[in-house]
């Protein structure tokens, strides 16, 4: 494993979007890159790899020459993009099999804690969650291990010192937790936390 993929939770704390799941052919995926965000980090992998390509909001392809750090590997890509434009940026994915790709970035909002105790398909609790930097707006959303949105955004109530609770109802046995905000420049936001929370029957 190259040293950008065994440093990344230590340069690049902060998560946009993770997935994991199977492909048959190509399959996009867009994450939202904010304005407080100084550099993000895609670390993506495809079982039977045919290509693994990352584009910026405007359309063009991440190549070696327009991006910091671009690593193609046998069966994936590692990309680095020092002070990425905002905007929703995408990730395209071509090939057969097992995929996993997180995108992380350096920035000062970050999700630092969920708690989540003992959570149960179809039954309706209360989350807490903690998030540094300034932000606004705060809506949370469930989405699968593959990705995709399992619930639509819900406000967050706002607590003290950076926390926000929210009510969320699993459908799926796994899941993650997805936020979705403003930024203090008025910029869409997104982070979600990196653990796959498992509900009980």
């Amino acid at each position: 494993m190259s040293a950008p993929a065994l440093m990344a939770s230590t340069t690049h704390p902060a998560t946009i979007s993770r997935a994991t799941g199977h492909v048959a052919g190509t399959r996009d995926f867009e994450f939202t890159v904010d304005s407080t965000i100084d550099s993000i980090l895609v670390l993506a992998s495809l079982q039977c790899r045919k290509t693994v390509e990352i584009f910026r909001p405007d359309g063009q392809e991440m190549t070696s020459v327009n991006s910091t750090q671009n690593i193609d590997l046998k069966t994936g890509k590692i990309l680095r993009v020092d002070f990425p434009e905002p905007g929703v940026w995408k990730l395209r994915i071509s090939g057969t099999g097992l995929y996993v790709f997180s995108v992380m970035a350096k920035t000062a909002v970050k999700l630092t804690n969920i708690r989540l105790p003992n959570p149960r398909i179809g039954e309706r609790q209360d989350v807490e969650a903690r998030v540094t930097g300034e932000i606004s707006s705060v809506r949370t959303q469930l989405v699968t291990a593959a990705g995709e949105p399992m619930s639509e955004p819900d406000s967050a109530e706002e607590l003290t010192g950076g926390a926000w609770r929210i009510a969320i109802t699993p459908r799926a046995d796994r899941f993650r937790l997805r936020v979705l905000a403003t930024d203090a420049n008025g910029r869409p936001l997104e982070r979600m936390w990196p653990v796959l929370f498992r509900a009980h029957p």
